[in-house]
C-alpha cells in the first residue's frame, strides 16, 4: 500500500468524517500518497479539505442504497448501475493517470463501482454497517458477495457483529475496529471545554449525554423516558439528559421527543442542541454517555471517543459495542432497546460510586485499544 485512492461519497455525517480525517493524518505519517475523490460535495469534503486534504470532486448524485421490498432492491440496484458507469468512467482515468495500487471505500452503495476497476489494484470496502436482512432468499446478500468475489473486493469490517451479517461459509471479511485520533479527543488537551454551567446545570447534577443525530433508530424518546422512570426512583438525583444532535425542530420525531419531555415533567431535565464540529468540547459536561439505539449499533463510533475522553458508556449488549466496551468498568451494556433496559443502565450508572474516579482507566483502555493509530497499524496488516 503505497499510493491510495480512497473514495467517498461527499455526504457523510460527522462521525464518519471525524474518522475518515483521522485515517487521512496517519496516512501522512507513514509517508503513504492518499487521494481522495468525492462523488459529491457535502459535509465530507469541507471536513478533509479543513484538515489539509486536496480532494476531487466529480460533482455527481451519489448512488442511492438499494432499499426497500424486494423488486424495489433490484429495481434501485439496476437504476444506480446507470449512475455507476459515469463515476467509473472517471476513476479509472485517474486511476491511469496516477497509478494508484490501492483503493478504499465504505459506503456500501460503491461496491458495484469497486467490483469493475481493475483487479491491478488491492480494493478494500471498510464496511460499516451490517447488511439487512428481510429480503427473499437473502438475495442483498449473495448479491453483495458475488460482486466481491467476481471484483476481488478485500471485505473488511467495522466489528464482528457486522462481518457476520454477510459471512457465510469461505466468504469471511476481516474486522478493523475503527480508531479514535486520541490527541483530538484528550481531556487533559481540548481548548475551553464546556462545563455544566455553560448550560445551566449545576456542578452536583447528573448528565448522561447522548451524541448522535436525533431519529427513531437512535431510540432518544426511549432514554428520555428511562429517564423519567429513574428520577421516580431516586428523587433525591438530580438527573440531566442532553442530546446532542438535534438539528431539526421541525421533524415529527423532534415533536414527539418534546412531547415526550413536556408529559413526563422533564423540562428542566433534558437540554436539546444541534449538532456541532468541536464535539470533544462537549464531552467535560457529561458523566455518562449512553448509545442508544432501537436495532443494533454496527460499531459506534461515539463510544470510542467517549472512553478516549474518560467517560463510561451505556450501549445495549447487541451489536458492535459489546467489542469495545468492558461491562462494569469502561460502561455498562443493557438487554434490550426498551425504558426498562436503559434505565437499569442509568441505575447502575448513578449508583456506581467510583465512576468519576475511574476516568484515566476507561481512557486507557480506549487509547490501547483504539487510538487511530492502533487502527491503521491493523489496517496495513490487513491490506500488505
Amino acid at each position: 500500500m503505497k499510493k491510495v485512492l480512497w473514495l467517498v461519497n461527499g455526504r457523510e455525517g460527522f462521525g464518519i468524517s471525524r474518522a475518515t480525517v483521522s485515517f487521512a493524518g496517519e496516512f501522512i505519517k507513514g509517508e503513504i500518497a492518499l487521494q481522495f475523490v468525492s462523488i459529491a460535495s457535502g459535509r465530507m469534503v469541507e471536513a478533509l479539505e479543513e484538515a489539509g486534504q486536496r480532494v476531487i470532486c466529480l460533482g455527481y448524485e451519489p448512488p442511492q442504497v438499494a432499499s426497500g421490498s424486494t423488486v424495489a432492491f433490484l429495481r434501485n440496484l439496476y437504476s444506480t448501475f446507470t449512475l455507476s458507469k459515469k463515476i467509473l468512467r472517471s476513476l479509472k482515468a485517474i486511476i491511469k493517470q496516477d497509478n494508484y495500487d490501492t483503493f478504499i471505500y465504505r459506503s456500501p452503495n460503491l461496491t458495484q463501482i469497486a467490483a469493475l476497476l481493475p483487479n491491478s489494484l488491492t480494493k478494500c470496502w471498510i464496511m460499516p454497517n451490517t447488511v439487512g436482512n428481510g429480503y427473499f432468499l437473502d438475495i442483498n446478500k449473495k448479491i453483495t458477495r458475488l460482486v466481491c468475489r467476481l471484483g476481488n473486493i478485500h471485505v473488511i469490517a467495522n466489528s464482528h457483529y457486522t462481518a457476520t451479517s454477510i459471512a457465510k461459509g469461505s466468504f469471511q471479511p476481516d474486522v478493523l475496529h475503527l480508531g479514535v485520533d486520541e490527541s483530538r479527543f484528550d481531556p487533559d488537551a481540548v481548548q475551553q471545554p464546556f462545563q455544566k454551567k455553560d448550560f445551566g446545570f449545576d456542578e452536583g447534577d447528573f448528565v448522561f449525554g447522548i451524541f448522535a443525530s436525533l431519529g427513531k433508530r437512535k431510540a432518544q424518546d426511549i432514554v428520555i423516558e428511562s429517564i423519567a422512570r429513574v428520577k421516580q426512583l431516586y428523587p433525591e438525583k438530580q438527573l440531566r439528559l442532553f442530546l446532542l444532535g438535534v438539528d431539526d425542530q421541525h421533524s415529527s420525531f423532534f415533536s414527539h421527543c418534546n412531547k415526550l419531555v413536556n408529559d413526563l415533567g422533564l423540562t428542566e431535565e433534558v437540554y436539546f442542541h444541534p449538532t456541532v464540529k468541536d464535539v470533544e468540547r462537549y464531552y467535560n459536561l457529561v458523566d455518562v454517555i449512553i448509545n442508544s439505539r432501537r436495532d443494533a449499533e454496527p460499531f459506534g463510533l461515539t463510544v470510542i471517543e467517549a472512553m478516549m475522553m474518560g467517560k463510561p458508556v451505556i450501549a445495549m449488549k447487541l451489536g458492535g459495542p459489546a467489542e469495545t466496551i468492558v461491562d462494569g468498568k469502561t460502561g455498562w451494556l443493557v438487554n434490550l432497546p426498551n425504558p426498562d433496559s436503559y434505565a437499569k443502565g442509568i441505575e447502575k450508572a448513578i449508583k456506581s460510586s467510583t465512576i468519576k474516579q475511574e476516568g484515566k482507566a476507561i481512557r486507557t483502555h480506549a487509547v490501547s485499544n483504539f487510538s487511530i493509530g492502533v487502527s491503521f497499524q491493523n489496517l496495513c496488516k490487513l491490506v500488505s
